[in-house]
């Protein structure tokens, strides 16, 4: 699949055994954020990825690698392209190619305000208090 990619002209770099502070690095001056979404043998699971929640917080346009349905594409479906998420079919090469393609594109000129607001302190532990009461 890095090989389709770089037909069409991204280039990718894969590191692998880095530090926490190594990767939280390349993570700051990434250009894009991928995160990924997608089923398992068990379906999708309920919760969403941290990466997710920690990159809502950056500057860095997202591309949600997952389906339609998802915890992740629930959250695009709401804020979309304006708050910085870019949605890709987790299966397929070209829809992932594409919304690289626009997350570059963008600019970095979007807003995730109400975003951030759904990963407040506040509204994190109401939503706790009422599960567990």
């Amino acid at each position: 699949a890095l090989r389709n990619f770089e037909l069409a002209g991204l280039s990718f770099k894969l590191y692998k055994g880095l530090s926490p502070s190594c990767s939280s690095s390349l993570v700051e001056h990434a250009r894009v954020s991928l995160i990924a979404d997608l089923a398992t043998d068990l379906g999708y699971i309920p919760f969403l990825a941290s990466k997710f929640v920690y990159q809502v917080f950056s500057d860095t346009p997202l591309v949600l690698v997952t389906e339609k349905g998802s915890p992740a594409h629930r959250f695009f479906d709401t804020y979309g392209e304006g708050a910085g998420l870019f949605f890709a079919e987790g299966h397929s090469v070209s829809s992932v190619m594409n919304a690289i393609r626009r997350a570059l594109d963008s600019g970095h000129v979007f807003d995730r305000t109400k975003l951030r607001d759904e990963f407040t302190r506040q509204r994190i532990s109401d939503a706790f208090e009422k599960v567990v009461s």
